[in-house]
């Protein structure tokens, strides 16, 4: 029988300090692009519907077959990264959904504009674990629970210059020419992954990647593994809601799609700090507090914040605040997934939690957003409505946090 550290995995094999860090600053890039391709949509939508003429539903199921997708890239994909390396995987997924948000840039009917979704959501999905494996594994162990809350940041990043672009570019060049920018940009990094980029780890034998797997059912990995996915289920639904509907409820509020980029870059701009001041304590503070204490906090400025929106300049300042430490936990759920599994599974399990949490509540979240906007749920309903998942993350993220306390060491029974 094998003992398995529950506490950090190995270190990267012999990088260097400077691979690592060009490995690390890579990986954010990639989350950066990554951010911008995924939210843009949320500015293209009602532009969409506008010229398409298609109803708040028929856009929420855009948004979501994207997110649905996402479970395909992160899941199956994760598990064949721990196999055959994160560094291939992680490019030819930026390389999918560069190359299918192009095709999302010139679709002519709604049914193209799915695929390129479709497709773009499995690139999406499998970056994400690749991603955050390489990056943590690529740190030096005193940094690696900071890094992967880093890697979340950047996604933040991505979702700011989203909006800056679409302030800048829509008016111009319509949401064609947004699209259009959200493929390009992660095509321009290929080369310089394709030489830059190190590989941290790969299973050495099929043998070896079929204990990784079972690993994932004993306890305690199996019971985290519950746990973080029920936690970011329950995020996902929000922060998706948020990211996507936003822009769409921001808009009676100021008719000047350049006063709603403007505005949801100040909101994702707090996003990125919240996700800063969360990685700068989860080295100081144990998560366990942290995480749940920012959850609890972001759940009730949530619902008290927003009673009354009608003017757009308090209701941006507003959800700035809330995103602050919505977004803020929402990254310390992912850093800290990423931290506690070992090396030998860490993209397989990144990629199982991350992929089930963002599918169930990445897909409900716009989904039931579409619908309660129909109904003609105010922002004030729609908000108090939110704070029962995010209480209910604050709380799984300190049962996991327990049962790691308890359990940093299980016992692998080897294969007969």
């Amino acid at each position: 029988m094998t003992a398995v550290d529950l506490t950090g995995g190995e270190p990267a094999p012999g990088a260097g300090a400077f691979g690592s860090r060009r490995t690390i600053t890579l990986c954010g890039l990639t989350m950066i692009v990554e951010g911008f391709d995924a939210y843009a949509i949320g500015y293209v939508g009602p532009a969409i519907a506008k010229e398409w003429a298609m109803s708040q539903v028929h856009v929420g199921l855009v948004y979501s077959i994207g997110v649905a997708a996402s479970l395909v890239g992160s899941g199956v994909f994760g598990g064949l990264a721990d196999r055959f390396g994160r560094r291939r995987l992680l490019i030819g997924a930026t390389v999918l959904f560069g190359i299918a948000t192009l095709l999302g840039a010139v679709a002519d009917d709604v049914g193209v504009l799915i695929v390129s979704r479709l497709l773009a959501g499995i690139g999406l999905g499998a970056s994400i674990p690749c991603a955050l494996a390489l990056a943590t594994e690529a740190a030096s162990e005193r940094h690696r629970a900071s890094v992967p809350v880093l890697m979340s940041a950047a996604i933040a990043s991505g979702m700011i210059f989203s909006g800056l672009a679409a302030a800048l570019v829509m008016p111009a060049y319509g949401w064609r020419g947004l699209m259009a920018a959200g493929g390009i940009m992660p095509l321009l990094l290929i080369a310089p992954m394709y030489w830059g980029l190190i590989e941290t780890r790969k299973a050495e034998s099929e043998e070896e990647q079929t204990r990784s797997w079972r690993l994932l059912t004993q306890p305690p990995i199996a019971v985290l593994v519950v746990v973080i996915t029920l936690a970011l289920f329950a995020t996902y639904l929000v922060t998706f809601f948020m990211s996507f509907w936003l822009p769409s409820m921001l808009t009676p509020l100021t008719a000047d799609i350049q006063g709603v980029g403007f505005g949801m870059t100040v909101i994702k701009t707090a996003s990125l700090f919240g996700s800063l001041a969360v990685a700068a304590l989860m080295t100081r503070v144990r998560p366990g507090r942290l995480l749940p204490a920012t959850f609890l906090i972001g759940a009730v400025a949530l619902a008290l914040g927003l009673r009354d929106h009608g003017n757009f300049t308090t209701t941006v300042a507003i959800l700035a605040l809330i995103s602050f430490f919505i977004d803020g936990a929402f990254s310390g759920i992912i850093g800290f997934g990423a931290w506690i599994f070992p090396s030998r599974i860490r993209a397989t399990a990144i990629g199982v939690t991350t992929g089930m949490g963002r599918f169930s509540g990445g897909t409900l979240g716009p989904m039931a957003g579409g619908m309660m906007l129909d109904r003609g749920f105010g922002l004030p309903v729609i908000a108090a409505i939110a704070t029962i998942p995010l209480v209910m993350a604050g709380l799984l993220v300190a049962i996991a946090a327990s049962i790691h306390r308890r359990g940093n060491r299980i016992v692998e029974v080897s294969p007969t």
